[in-house]
């Protein structure tokens, strides 16, 4: 069996294979576990079938090796395993043209637990909610709804690992036989994809300060660090500003005023630099929240933000307290305004 994917799954499902193949009485004699790339000492391991036991397992931990390695390796396996020996190996990933995966695809069975990606690195919605269902059913809780699984694939980053980590921390959440609701999710799972910017963003254009508190809070409660928030705060905020610079010139351009929404053909006339980097969606979620500003006050934000990284590098015991004056100091409560058109 081969278990292609990222570490923290291919482990667990070839631990698994071999707790179902060996009795776990036997294993500190019949299983023999070869460190990637060694695989000529995985031929001699595979050759010790009948010297020191009739059944044997060996897992090979990483598939990268040398080319004479490799054919090797295939040369013994040509005829087939011997007789009570089983072959685990896992790898993060593999040349699916080379020899050795085809032999694996041919003669044995490829489990592939890759998880894809989509623009930005980020893992892909389908695949969070496939390994979001499997895990939390593992784990002995009942089947998530599309509600739940929404709000875990909107959290999720790039980092498998951490994904999982975040998952098992929702089930540890729950008792057995429960279930998790969106608001379990919001309140213990970290948000990992950075969606909470648009969130806070909404907050600050509605002029909603007491929200804006509560959402920065919560991150800070969750363990996320204030300069890791301020850092992608700051970079929301100057797309931003090249977002409404973006739409002020096709409002010009178009001579149809100077405040409109992005339409949906809008896109293939925004900068080439911007149209390679934003994405039809992304642009519209950027420009509809833009919208909800002028360019200076987008400038002044910016500006703000700068200083209070200063002011965390120099006071870094008193994060929320920062953050609280800067929200008060871009919205004050006393100020109210529409926010951006849905």
């Amino acid at each position: 069996m081969l278990f292609i994917g990222p570490p923290v799954l291919t482990l667990t499902a070839a631990r698994e294979a071999i707790d179902a193949i060996v009795p776990a009485e036997r294993q500190g004699l019949d299983l023999e576990t070869i460190s990637e790339g060694a695989l000529a000492e995985a031929v001699g391991a595979l050759r010790q079938v009948g010297m020191f036991s009739q059944e044997r397992c060996v897992w090979l931990r990483g598939l990268a090796a040398a080319e004479e390695e490799v054919d090797a390796l295939l040369e013994f396996l040509a005829p087939g395993l011997p007789q009570g020996t089983a072959l685990i190996a896992n790898c993060e990933s593999i040349d699916r043209r080379s020899r050795l995966f085809k032999w694996f695809k041919k003669e044995a069975t490829v489990v592939d637990l890759e998880l894809r990606r989509g623009p930005g690195g980020r893992l892909a919605a389908e695949d969070v909610r496939r390994l979001a269902t499997s895990r939390i059913m593992d784990a002995g809780l009942l089947r998530p709804n599309g509600a739940v699984l929404e709000a875990i694939a909107k959290r999720a980053g790039s980092q498998v690992g951490e994904l999982v980590q975040e998952i098992d921390k929702l089930c540890l959440g729950v008792g057995p036989g429960q279930g998790l609701t969106v608001s379990k999710v919001a309140s213990l799972m970290r948000d990992q994809a950075g969606a909470w910017v648009f969130d806070l963003t909404d907050a600050l254009s509605k002029r909603r300060p007491a929200e804006a508190e509560r959402l920065v809070e919560g991150l800070l409660d969750q363990g996320e660090h204030p300069l890791g928030l301020l850092g992608l705060l700051s970079t929301h905020f100057a797309t931003l500003i090249e977002a409404r610079r973006a739409m002020d010139r096709l409002a010009k351009a178009s001579g149809r005023g100077k405040h409109r929404p992005l339409e949906s053909n809008d896109h293939r006339l925004l900068p080439e630099r911007l149209r390679t980097r934003w994405s039809p969606g992304r642009a519209f979620h950027l420009c509809r929240s833009a919208d909800a500003f002028s360019e200076k006050e987008l400038v002044d934000i910016h500006r703000r933000l700068v200083a209070l990284d200063t002011k965390l590098k120099r006071s870094p015991s008193q994060p929320l307290f920062l953050f609280v004056g800067f929200i008060h100091a871009v919205c004050p409560a006393s100020v109210t305004r529409p926010g951006p058109a849905s």
